[in-house]
């Protein structure tokens, strides 16, 4: 770069060569992904009826108040009968700044209120996409009709993607884009193969540095059967039936997301004097 001016234009030049040439911030994204019992957000604090407040700042207002609800989904045939529609609630809200997040989920595990399914980490560059995917690739076997036996991939993932944008104040401004996608095994076709029921949602959040945003309102059921009875009485035939018993147990579980980002490193907060447009 070279700047050809009188000696007090250049001072300012190279004030404002200072000011751009820094190092693009990056912001630090931490989440955690949770199953929690129906109370234990309770427990946390989250609150899901805040309102935002947006300034010019920010570059536009989003208009986002939480909780924010979106309600879509479909069941995918892989192929099947006709399929059906599903639906889906995504809910956010915010525990605020939370320095012992960690501690209070362990406690909260070993007391058997939430299981703590990952804490993945991930850095990214200001207004550059940062992708987190979990899950697994469940193997289906069917038989054709004419006997011809082939293994099928279903995938069943979580797929979170976040964009950071750190404002003039200091605070961030993220894109949250969030995809589920699980095998629904009670809608399969004549061939065993199950439909994909996939839940999407995409929302904008104003949040500070360090702050912690939740998204929640993914539950699951799950159906566990437990049978007792008296040892050798309950295997005569006909008559076993009377000295055993068999118990069915739906629970029911939400999916809890937490992302905390931060900003690594920090941004100049306002331009040099020097460099108004009639300079």
């Amino acid at each position: 770069l070279i700047i050809k001016d009188i000696e007090e234009n250049l001072d300012k030049s190279e004030q404002l060569v200072e000011y751009l040439d820094t190092q693009t911030p990056q912001v630090l994204i931490e989440a955690r992904i949770v199953e929690a019992t129906s109370t234990a957000a309770q427990g946390l604090g989250i609150e899901w009826g805040q309102t935002n407040t947006y300034t010019d700042a920010t570059g536009h207002p989003t208009g986002a108040i939480f909780p924010y609800n979106m309600g879509m989904g479909a069941n995918v045939s892989v192929p099947g009968p006709a399929d059906r529609t599903g639906g889906v609630g995504f809910s956010f809200g915010s525990v605020g700044m939370i320095n012992d997040l960690n501690l209070t989920l362990n406690v909260m595990e070993s007391e058997g209120k939430i299981k703590i399914v990952s804490s993945p980490k991930i850095a990214t560059l200001d207004n550059t996409e940062a992708l987190i995917q979990q899950g697994v690739s469940i193997p289906i076997t069917t038989r054709g009709t004419g006997g011809d036996i082939t293994t099928k991939y279903v995938d069943a993932t979580l797929i979170l993607k976040a964009t950071p944008h750190i404002t003039a104040d200091g605070s961030i401004l993220m894109s949250i884009e969030i995809n589920k996608s699980e095998p629904d095994w009670s809608n399969a076709n004549y061939l065993g193969e199950p439909s994909i029921i996939k839940k999407e949602a995409k929302t904008e959040i104003l949040i500070k540095s360090g702050d912690t945003v939740v998204i929640g309102g993914v539950y699951t059921n799950k159906t566990s059967t437990t049978q007792r009875g008296v040892p050798f009485l309950q295997d005569i035939p006909l008559l076993g039936w009377l000295f055993k018993s068999k118990e069915s147990r739906v629970e029911r579980s939400e999916l809890l997301i937490f992302m905390t980002p931060r900003i690594m490193n920090k941004v100049k907060s306002s331009m040099p004097m020097a460099t108004t447009a009639e300079e």
